[in-house]
């Protein structure tokens, strides 16, 4: 074998090693993510002031989350959310800005989301429920990572 059919063959062997580590880094995605918008427990007289907001639940392979953003609350005032029904995310205690709005996340290293199980989240004022959502899954397609030039793979 010449060095010209050496070095061929040494470029067309690193190619396939790219080729496979590429195709590794763009596995499958197990992430599974609920969503909801939170709406308060009690209707209110003008629709403005309404207790409203958003709610992600995240289960990953890594990382499990649950994000809370809710508005019209009470001005630096704490409240606690949590999973209701649910041990692996202790309730979380947030305070809301001088404008009433609350955000706030909780992580958990043991939480694994059961198939076709739905999940409520809760904000309480003290023991006082103020607001709740329930959470659906999301499914979307292109759900997952992408790269800086903004394709996805």
């Amino acid at each position: 074998m010449n060095a010209k059919t050496k070095i061929i063959a040494l470029a067309c062997s690193a190619l396939l090693l790219l080729t496979g580590t590429a195709s590794a880094h763009h596995g499958a995605n197990n992430t599974k993510v609920w969503a909801g918008k939170v709406a308060g427990t009690t209707a209110a007289a003008d629709p403005a002031t309404a207790i409203r907001g958003k709610a992600l639940l995240v289960d990953g392979k890594t990382k499990n989350l649950l994000a809370v953003k809710v508005r019209n609350l009470k001005p630096n005032t704490e409240y606690t959310f949590g999973l209701d029904g649910v041990s692996d995310f202790a309730p979380t205690t947030a305070t809301t800005d001088e404008n009433g709005k609350l955000k706030g996340f909780a992580k958990s290293d043991t939480f694994n989301a059961a198939d076709g199980a739905t999940y409520t989240v809760v904000v309480k004022e003290g023991d006082v429920t103020v607001a709740s959502s329930t959470l659906a899954p999301v499914t979307r397609k292109g759900f997952g990572h992408r790269h800086k030039h903004g394709g996805r793979h």
